[in-house]
């Protein structure tokens, strides 16, 4: 578990952080989905090193991350209290994004690369995965999800760009 640190900004404000990779708009995403995962009464543990030399789009990596930890955090709300954490690893190497994402899950129907969604209404649910996936493809990103154990585990190995 990451322990709470202080980060102040050049007017001195500061700001509670639970993560930081250097890298502002994925630190973004990890603060605020970890308090709200934190309200929810869910451990989000981090691993993470160095992103600020990622060159991917801010815009795709953090609409992969956040819809990857929206999902994490669904999953866990149907547990029990004493279920619920999700363990979000983000490692920066050799021009390699590698993500991990686990967390506790009631069972899932995966279907043609697809989860079938448990919510009401489907025709309105179920294309976060897809929308993850439809980004992840457009980098020939290697990603594969599984549920195992009462768990679901999201795992990629994503290339960055070279400029």
């Amino acid at each position: 578990s990451f322990r709470i640190g202080s980060c102040c900004n050049a007017k001195n404000q500061c700001a509670n952080t639970l993560v930081n990779t250097h890298n502002a708009a994925i630190d973004a995403v990890l603060n605020q989905k970890g308090y709200i995962a934190q309200r929810q009464g869910i451990d989000m543990r981090f691993r993470v090193n160095d992103l600020s030399v990622l060159k991917l789009p801010r815009v795709d990596v953090t609409i992969v991350l956040a819809n990857l930890l929206d999902n994490s955090m669904e999953a866990c709300i149907q547990m029990p209290e004493s279920e619920r954490w999700v363990s979000v690893q983000i490692l920066y190497g050799q021009g390699l994004l590698s993500i991990s994402i686990i967390n506790p899950s009631r069972p899932v129907q995966i279907v043609g690369g697809q989860i079938a969604t448990t919510k009401p209404e489907p025709l309105l649910h179920g294309y976060g995965l897809r929308n993850v996936g439809d980004i992840l493809d457009r980098y020939h990103a290697e990603y594969t999800f599984l549920f195992e154990n009462g768990r679901f585990i999201f795992t990629v190995d994503w290339p960055d760009i070279n400029n």
